[in-house]
């Protein structure tokens, strides 16, 4: 099975990028709580020094969301193509 590698990309990079959404609006609505999970993941007992810093405004989130679509995008193409080549 062969993807078409354009489609694939973009699908990929929709859904990486309605998660970045919901992620960008659960860190603007719970912030301490975000803090708290983001500090457990890396380990950390806690990231409050960092509380003056996030910063969750519409340019952020916007400049966030292209970063991650374009990103995307691109992992997706070439993880999609080296599919494509291997399977010949």
């Amino acid at each position: 099975m062969k993807f078409n590698v354009n489609k694939f990309s973009c699908a990929a990079s929709v859904a990486m990028s309605v998660m970045y959404v919901a992620c960008a609006i659960y860190t603007y609505v719970f912030p301490t709580i975000s803090l708290n999970l983001s500090a457990s993941y890396l380990l950390m007992s806690n990231l409050s020094l960092f509380a003056p810093y996030l910063q969750v405004s519409l340019a952020n989130v916007v400049s966030g969301l292209l970063q991650t679509f374009v990103f995307t995008y691109i992992t997706a193409f070439i993880f999609a193509w080296l599919y494509n080549k291997m399977g010949k």
